[in-house]
């Protein structure tokens, strides 16, 4: 997850006792960047409170019908500690597998500060002009497959969580824990979903239909990456559940707002590439 704002701290020491003084005249932000001993870092901090039980009950519902999978609810409910804590040894996991991500600095029980690894990959799609744009789209659509190829799966793909430093493309943002929510392979495809639905929320990439269509070219690449199986009877049960609410989701859109239209515009993406992964599913059960 970026840092809000511009918000600089300078510190001298690691202490929490510190930042919680630093920050006493002001309400501490969840998410902020600081300066560490010359070093550029993220921190964010985290409560002892869980998901409230609504939020959890409708996400596990969500995903019964969505996805054919009933998770575990204490999964859905972990606090904010509990969700930093995951982080880290994520981060650390993936680091010692070869993966670019956010080398942690600092961890405790309420606070986890990361590397900050520059600008995020929203924000250069949103600058980059239409071709230049494409061929950044083609790159991360081969790391995507390459990362999942890997056995690796995300759980927060949204490009604002993947950034640009030095050309080198990291990933940020692992405080979501879904090995007690989901197969990998329903890990994978979520991540998908996040990926699509993250380029339909955008207005500053285009129209509608130019969001849709960079979705589906997105999800196109990535199938003609992917090394292994991709996870297709997962994309095939994700998209009947979106074929399924699409025409609620069109009565709805005579109304207007922005989250109809995103999920109209996923919905969409993901339909056009239905043929394909209906085809690769056919060559994979005739082997």
């Amino acid at each position: 997850m970026p840092a809000n704002g511009s918000d600089q701290r300078r510190f001298g020491s690691w202490r929490e006792g510190e930042y919680f003084i630093a920050l006493e005249r002001g309400r501490p932000r969840r998410v902020m960047r600081l300066m560490v001993q010359g070093r550029r870092g993220v921190l964010k901090c985290g409560d002892a409170r869980g998901y409230g039980w609504p939020r959890v009950l409708g996400t596990a519902l969500l995903l019964r019908v969505a996805l054919g999978h009933w998770p575990s609810l204490a999964s859905l409910r972990q606090s904010g500690r509990q969700r930093l804590s995951f982080e880290a040894s994520r981060l650390r996991a993936l680091a010692r597998a070869g993966e670019q991500v956010p080398e942690v600095l600092y961890q405790s029980d309420r606070v986890l500060v990361t590397e900050d690894v520059g600008t995020t990959v929203q924000e250069h799609l949103e600058r980059l002009p239409v071709r230049d744009r494409a061929v950044l789209m083609r790159r991360l659509a081969a790391d995507q497959a390459r990362f999942h190829d890997a056995g690796q799966w995300h759980g927060a793909a949204q490009f604002r969580n993947l950034t640009l430093c030095g050309g080198v493309l990291h990933r940020i943002d692992f405080e979501e824990n879904l090995e007690g929510v989901l197969p990998v392979r329903y890990r994978q495809v979520f991540d998908l979903f996040l990926i699509v639905h993250s380029l339909a929320e955008r207005r500053a990439l285009g129209s509608s239909c130019q969001r849709e269509a960079m979705g589906a070219r997105f999800l196109e690449e990535y199938l003609e990456h992917r090394q292994t199986e991709p996870p297709l009877i997962e994309l095939l049960q994700l998209h009947r559940w979106l074929a399924a609410g699409s025409a609620a989701l069109r009565w709805a859109a005579r109304f207007g707002g922005r989250d109809v239209e995103r999920a109209l515009i996923t919905s969409a993406a993901i339909q056009q590439v239905m043929p394909r992964v209906r085809a690769l599913r056919e060559y994979a059960q005739a082997r």
